[in-house]
């Protein structure tokens, strides 16, 4: 047993994740993608968040250096287009958040958990690239671990 954000004991498995992350990005983003006036980048982003109906946190961290959902990537504009470059690889940016759109949101959600802190504090931590550490067990042997997106499930 571990203790959720709401301080009542209970098992975590992969259906509580999934309702909690329904229930904390189901209807709106919980943190609202903030455009800076003249920067055409961000107008295009925010046009896509609405576009794509994204949910996760996106928040500029410097520049064309943006955080989003779970994880830190450049963007910028190549004929139009959005383009986020992680790791190895460049995607366009209505391809590759919506792909990645469910595991962000677990991640989130399982990072809160553990660490028994809100959403702002987990994102601060990881924009500053901080370990979480858990104050709780971490998910119960019922959880398989996986973590995937319904667009995955797809392919």
């Amino acid at each position: 047993m571990i203790r959720d954000h709401n301080n009542k004991d209970r098992e975590l498995n992969s259906e509580e994740i999934e309702r909690q992350c329904d229930e904390l990005f189901g209807a709106q983003a919980p943190i609202e993608f903030r455009a800076q006036k003249g920067n055409e980048l961000d107008k295009k982003i925010a046009a896509l968040i609405v576009q794509e109906n994204i949910r996760i946190p996106i928040i500029q961290i410097k520049d064309e250096y943006y955080f989003i959902g779970a994880t830190k990537a450049s963007c910028y504009l190549r004929s139009g287009n959005v383009i986020v470059r992680v790791g190895g690889g460049q995607y366009n940016f209505e391809e590759w958040v919506p792909f990645n759109h469910r595991i962000f949101e677990r991640s989130i959600v399982i990072n809160m958990i553990n660490s028994g802190e809100t959403m702002e504090w987990v994102l601060d931590q990881m924009i500053q690239d901080k370990k979480i550490k858990p104050v709780m067990y971490p998910l119960s042997k019922q959880t398989t671990g996986r973590v995937s997106s319904p667009e995955r499930e797809k392919n």
